[in-house]
């Protein structure tokens, strides 16, 4: 079986808007201004309503991506071989105005950004499985994966402060009388990692009789991660980052280790540039796996338990402003999780209702942080510490006629941060407590649908939907 695709957008839209005013924090209430002198340049905000935009750059996206994957599947006795080899290609540009307004105003930098990426990704796969149908079956395999990708963001500012005679709280453009001559640093920076991931894993299945049924399976894995990064600045000043590169992190650890702290190293390493791109590597093994024990209560009915080790490999946080106080490996996220539930066929078999107990542990979870890097919001991929869920779901799919069909599913879930872990150097108002619940976890979650299909005994049918969630 061979597949194969290929894509090539060119997105000339979609610009982000400013839906509140400037925040102001008083203890754990948080108001929004619109009363700020930047919000006379600015649409009024209107939260979720907002639909204007003020800026000078049109905003695009240009991508192009295609794939080619095989499977062939060789008998080979009882048994079948199975080898699973696919590559991808992905290249996309991104042009986004970062400062939101219609021009450079003194104290509003003008950010243009432009950022080529380009990604490929070899994966391949070897498996064999043994028949299905005796007492013990089971699948053994192999997996390798190649993955690079490299990004060349460049930032173009336009910088300018106020006149000794400028009026006060009043928006004042770059180029005015009242503004000092403008300034425009550009920064460019290469960027990119290589990932490879070889695993060996097998699962088996052992029948203790036709309705008692054990299933485990262990997956080994090993991982290596090389990153690269080397920014270059055309112009410092306010709103660009200084260079950063090997020479750069090299005078950034040697201060560290006389004794200087992170923040005054930092300052002091950003004249030590040598052109040369900072690389930093890291690997790690892990061993995870599965181990479920599954009972037919009765034909209608399956009851089971299981165990699952779950792993995801490490990582860095390599962007455009990165420093040496982020070059930090973020550690590989382990999870625990253990669910009991009961599969059920109802009705003759037309209605199947499915209810599961789960909790899961998450240990180092990879998380986006919210970050304030020169002055700018980002987001930072950090260790974000000790993560629990637990809860309870049922699904149901239902077909009371043979051309209607209810599916629907509801779900209670209590997600909370066990261990808040701190990103180096993260603002004290980042901490988040423990117990806090989770971002875009809701306590309840439910969804139903409806399908109901009216027969012509023609050449068109009339199909009829409706779903709430």
């Amino acid at each position: 079986y061979i597949a194969a695709d290929f894509h090539n957008n060119n997105d000339d839209c979609c610009a982000d808007i400013i839906a509140t005013g400037a925040p102001t924090v008083t203890g754990t209430n948080v108001t929004y201004a619109t009363t700020a002198p930047v919000f006379t340049v600015l649409p009024t905000p209107r939260g979720a309503k907002t639909r204007q935009v003020s800026q000078n750059l049109t905003t695009s996206t240009k991508e192009k991506g295609w794939g080619l994957s095989g499977q062939a599947d060789i008998g080979i006795g009882t048994h079948t071989l199975t080898s699973i080899t696919a590559y991808r290609e992905w290249n996309n540009t991104e042009i986004r105005d970062g400062d939101w307004l219609d021009g450079a105003y003194v104290g509003f930098n003008q950010l243009h950004d432009r950022g080529p990426q380009h990604s490929t990704t070899f994966t391949q796969e070897l498996r064999i499985a043994s028949p299905a149908d005796q007492q013990l079956s089971y699948v053994l395999g192999a997996y390798y994966s190649h993955a690079f990708s490299e990004r060349v963001f460049q930032r173009d500012d336009i910088v300018c402060t106020a006149t000794a005679t400028a009026p006060t709280g009043v928006m004042i453009p770059c180029g005015s009388v009242n503004a000092n001559a403008s300034t425009f640093p550009t920064g460019v920076a290469d960027f990119g990692s290589t990932f490879d991931n070889l695993a060996l894993f097998g699962q088996a299945t052992f029948k203790f009789s036709d309705s008692v049924r054990l299933v485990g399976g262990l997956r080994y894995s090993h991982d290596k991660l090389s990153v690269f990064h080397s920014r270059n600045t055309a112009l410092s000043g306010p709103g660009i980052q200084p260079n950063f590169d090997q020479g750069v992190y090299d005078a950034y650890t040697a201060l560290i280790a006389g004794g200087a702290t992170a923040t005054s190293a930092a300052a002091a390493a950003v004249a030590s540039s040598n052109g040369i791109p900072f690389r930093t590597k890291t690997s790690n093994d892990n061993l995870s796996g599965k181990v479920s024990l599954q009972a037919d209560v009765s034909p209608d009915m399956m009851a089971y338990a299981s165990y699952t080790r779950g792993y995801k490999g490490p990582a860095y946080n390599v962007f455009y402003n990165l420093t040496a106080t982020g070059t930090n490996v973020i550690d590989p996220e382990t999870s625990d999780a253990w669910e009991v539930g009961l599969k059920n066929k109802l009705f003759d078999g037309t209605m199947t209702l499915n209810i599961a107990g789960f909790y899961a542990k998450y240990h180092n979870f990879q998380a986006n942080n919210p970050d304030l890097v020169a002055g700018v919001v980002v987001s930072r991929f950090t260790n974000a510490g000790e993560v629990s869920t637990r809860g309870i779901e049922a699904d149901l799919n239902w077909r009371p006629l043979p051309d209607l069909s209810i599916t629907g599913g509801v779900a209670y879930t209590d997600a909370r941060v066990d261990a808040f872990k701190a990103a180096p150097g993260a603002a004290a108002g980042t901490i988040i407590p423990s117990g806090t619940p989770l971002g875009y976890a809701p306590k309840w979650k439910g969804s139903l649908a409806m399908d109901y299909r009216i027969r012509s005994m023609s050449a068109f049918d009339i199909n009829l939907g409706a779903q709430a969630n």
